[in-house]
């Protein structure tokens, strides 16, 4: 029941938007923009967010995203995407939990 990690290389909107996060090194105002960008483009898409372990799903910085093959008997939080393939993405990080948004990605 463990989840498999892929690097994110699928290529839509998103994963433009999360390039343009990811090219910033320091936090400014561009970066900042870029960000609600990206989360308001999430949203559109039907990503939903929620609080998790960076150890457990692998993201530990702001940007960071993968896509993840969800056992077809997976329970918690990934329940709803059994059997398909997802994007995670990082989209805010503390201490010892990070928010992180799921949601289904096309496969063409």
């Amino acid at each position: 029941m463990t989840l498999n990690f892929l690097p994110d290389t699928h290529p839509d909107l998103v994963f433009a938007r999360i390039a343009r996060v990811q090219k910033y090194s320091s936090w400014t105002a561009e970066k900042r923009q870029q960000l609600t960008n990206l989360e308001r483009l999430l949203q559109a898409h039907g990503y939903t967010g929620f609080a998790g372990d960076p150890r457990r799903y692998h993201l530990t910085r702001v940007g960071q995203s993968c896509l993840v093959r969800v056992p077809r008997d997976r329970k918690g939080l990934l329940e709803p995407y059994r059997g398909r393939i997802i994007r995670l993405v990082c989209t805010r990080s503390g201490q010892f939990r990070v928010w992180i948004m799921a949601g289904k990605i096309a496969i063409h």
